[in-house]
């Protein structure tokens, strides 16, 4: 049902690639002015990009995206917007029953404290699950798919675990968060981020529950049921571009 009524997105450019399909602008357009009110997974005015090449791995401005959207067209096979919002589709669910769980997902979130409410944007929007181009597997991640269980439930309780007695800045999964990100953007080997996390636990107080490495870090997300993803990235870790 979904994918008969978003087939438009794989269908941007008119015969002989003369121009680009008036639908699938429409279409576009429709996309943007759905995914800028989902604050809840947005980076300030930034939205993810799911452009074919940036995948939804970067958040860039409305502009931009709408740009690459048409210039590139979207990432294979995201009739779900899971990224931007959607909850995840069932085939067997009625088009009233996926207003209903968009409307539970984003109440979920107004719920949340900010600290919680900090994990779940900096770990990226995972209930429902970033949608990549194709499922990640054991020797991107280092996380066998068996072993990826928890819940949301799991994730909010993990976010109020303090980093430390008395912390009041951070707690165990928001550090985290924050240290994963930072590795990700600038593209650090698991030897700096070892280092980081080491020098940082020594700074910390005796009580901190920070992990002491990248290989710790990993096992907690995974315990939570998130993902730590690569992408566009060659076998041997290196940035493509």
């Amino acid at each position: 049902m979904l994918k008969e009524l978003r087939k438009w997105m794989y269908e941007k450019n008119l015969p002989r690639n003369v121009g680009i399909r008036q639908e699938f602008q429409d279409g576009v357009f429709e996309f943007i002015n759905w995914a800028k009110t989902q604050h809840a997974f947005m980076d300030g005015e930034k939205i993810r990009c799911p452009c074919s090449k940036c995948k939804n791995g970067k958040y860039k401005s409305i502009e931009e995206v709408t740009y690459h959207l048409l210039r590139k067209g979207f990432v294979e096979n995201y009739y779900n917007w899971t990224s931007h919002g959607e909850p995840e589709y069932e085939p067997s669910m009625s088009e009233n029953n996926l207003l209903d769980d968009i409307t539970l997902h984003w109440n979920n979130y107004e719920q949340l404290n900010w600290d919680q409410r900090m994990v779940i944007d900096a770990t990226g929007p995972t209930f429902p699950p970033v949608h990549v181009s194709h499922e990640p597997n054991e020797n991107e991640t280092g996380i066998s798919s068996n072993d990826r269980g928890g819940s949301f439930s799991d994730v909010i309780s993990a976010a109020d675990q303090p980093l430390y007695s008395g912390s009041e800045n951070h707690s165990q999964l928001s550090a985290v968060a924050r240290l994963v990100n930072i590795k990700s953007e600038y593209n650090l080997p698991q030897s700096c981020y070892d280092e980081i996390s080491q020098l940082i636990g020594e700074l910390l107080p005796r009580d901190h529950t920070l992990p002491k490495d990248y290989y710790s870090t990993k096992k907690l997300i995974r315990e939570l049921g998130l993902t730590v993803e690569k992408i566009d990235a060659c076998k041997d870790g290196c940035m493509l571009f």
